[in-house]
C-alpha cells in the first residue's frame, strides 16, 4: 500500500506530501490541486509499467506540468510503499540539465536501483539492463503502480460503442472501451458479473441489469484510441463498419435504453463498478468526481460498495476526489483530506481531523457537515506537508 505521496514543483504541487490510507478523499475548491495528486500518482505507474527504452512521452508529461511559482529547476514526484514488512521508496525527478533520476530505495539498505535518462535522446540508461518495470519486478515489490487505474470519466465516451482492441478489453481514462469490458466480464468472469449487477441496483434501484449486444457500426477516427489518449491513424479498411460492442440499460419500466439516453450519473456509476469488479482489478483506483451526477442517497450507496471491495480485497487502495459535503457524510474523518489553494499559487493540505474544533464537534456533527461549517481557509502554508 502506498503510506505517502510527495510532490516537488508538480503544478500547484510545490512543496507538497500527503499520508494515504485504504481510501483517501480530497476535497476542496476547483482548482485547488485535487486533480494533480491523482495526475501526479498517474504518471508514476505510468513510469513504472513503461517497457521500452522510449521515455520521450513521459518527459513531456512531467516537464509540461512544472509549476509556474517553482523556485528550482527541479520537478518530481515520489511516493512510500509498504510490500511484505519492507518500506520503500521511489522517487522520480527531472530538471533543466536534461537529466531524469528515478530511485528505489529500501528503508535501512540504501538505494536498489538508479535510472539515468537523457531527456534529449528519450533513453534510459541501467547497468542492468533492465527497462524501470524490470527494476520493480526484479525488487519483487507492491503490484500498486503496475495495475493503477486513473478515472477522470467522460459519459459521453462512456455511451459510445466500443471497438476491441485488446484481449483483456478495459475501461480507459475517460471511459472508452466500457461495453466491450462489460461483454468481456459478462462471458469470462459470471461472479464478478453478478456483483456487478448487484451494486448497481444497490446504487441506482431502478436500474435491473446492464447488459451488451453486438452491432455492426462505422468507426469514428477519434474513437480510434486505445487508452484514451494517443490518436491512432487508420487505414481506409479500418474505417469500413465493424463489429463492435454497444450498452444497453434495463430500467424496471424500460427495457433496452441505450447507453446515450441514460444519465450521465448512472453511466459512470457503471463504469466505476466495472473496474471496481473486474477480475483485472488494479490495486491503486484513483477516480476524480466520485459524486459527478449522483443523489445523495446514491453516494452513500456507492460509498458502500467500494467499501465492500475494500474489505474483501486487502490489496486494493482508492484516492479520489469530490466536491460533495453528502458523500463526505459517508465517510469516516480520517478519510478526508481537504485542500486549498494558497495566495503564493502554492497547495497545502490537512485533515479534516486536524481542524481544532474537530473533537468539540465530531459527535454531533457530519464530516460533511463539518466540511461545510469550516471550509477551507484554516489551512495555512504551514500545513502544505500533511501529516
Amino acid at each position: 500500500m502506498i503510506d505517502r505521496v510527495e510532490f516537488k514543483n508538480y503544478k500547484s504541487l510545490v512543496d507538497f506530501s500527503l499520508n494515504l490510507g485504504r481510501l483517501t478523499v480530497l476535497v476542496g475548491p476547483n482548482a485547488c490541486g485535487k486533480s494533480s495528486v491523482l495526475t501526479g500518482l498517474d504518471l508514476m505507474s505510468k513510469v513504472l509499467r513503461h517497457k521500452g527504452p522510449d521515455t520521450g512521452y513521459l518527459v513531456r508529461l512531467l516537464t509540461n506540468a512544472k509549476s509556474s511559482s517553482a523556485k528550482d529547476d527541479e520537478i518530481g514526484v515520489s511516493v512510500s510503499i509498504k510490500s511484505n514488512g519492507i518500506a520503500y521508496s521511489f522517487g522520480l525527478g527531472f530538471t533543466q540539465k536534461s537529466a531524469w533520476t528515478f530511485a528505489v530505495l529500501s528503508k535501512g539498505t540504501g538505494v536498489y536501483s538508479n535510472v539515468n535518462v537523457n531527456a534529449d535522446l528519450g533513453q534510459v540508461g541501467l547497468s542492468t539492463g533492465d527497462s524501470l518495470k524490470a527494476v520493480n519486478d526484479r525488487l519483487g515489490l507492491s503490484q500498486s503502480f503496475l495495475t493503477a487505474k486513473l478515472l477522470k470519466l467522460d459519459a459521453d465516451i462512456l455511451a459510445q460503442a466500443s471497438f476491441i482492441y485488446e484481449v483483456l478489453p478495459e475501461v480507459s481514462t475517460k471511459g472508452f472501451g466500457l461495453p466491450s469490458a462489460l461483454a468481456q466480464m459478462a462471458t469470462a468472469d459470471p461472479l464478478g458479473w453478478k456483483e456487478l449487477q448487484e451494486s448497481l441496483s444497490a446504487v441506482i434501484p431502478s436500474v435491473k441489469q446492464v447488459r451488451t449486444v453486438r452491432e455492426r457500426v462505422y468507426i469514428d477516427p477519434a474513437q480510434a484510441l486505445s487508452d484514451g489518449e494517443e490518436i491512432s491513424l487508420l487505414t481506409s479498411e479500418q474505417l469500413k463498419p465493424r463489429l463492435a460492442d454497444v450498452l444497453l440499460i434495463d430500467h424496471k419500466h424500460a427495457i433496452g435504453v441505450p447507453a446515450s439516453k441514460a444519465s450521465s450519473g448512472t453511466l459512470l456509476t457503471i463504469a466505476i463498478l466495472a473496474v471496481l469488479h473486474s477480475q483485472n482489478r488494479p490495486k491503486l483506483i484513483l477516480i476524480d468526481e466520485l459524486d459527478h451526477g449522483l443523489h445523495p442517497a446514491a453516494m452513500g450507496e456507492l460509498v458502500k460498495q467500494i467499501k465492500k471491495i475494500l474489505d474483501t480485497h486487502p490489496d486494493v487502495q482508492i484516492v479520489a476526489t469530490t466536491h460533495s459535503p453528502y458523500l463526505v457524510d459517508c465517510l469516516e474523518p480520517e478519510e478526508v483530506r481537504l485542500l486549498r489553494l494558497l495566495d503564493d499559487g502554492q497547495t497545502a493540505v490537512a485533515s479534516l481531523i486536524d481542524h481544532p474544533d474537530f473533537q468539540r464537534w465530531k459527535e454531533t456533527m457530519m464530516p460533511g457537515e463539518f466540511w461545510s461549517h469550516v471550509g477551507e481557509k484554516w489551512i495555512t502554508g504551514a500545513t502544505r506537508r500533511g501529516q
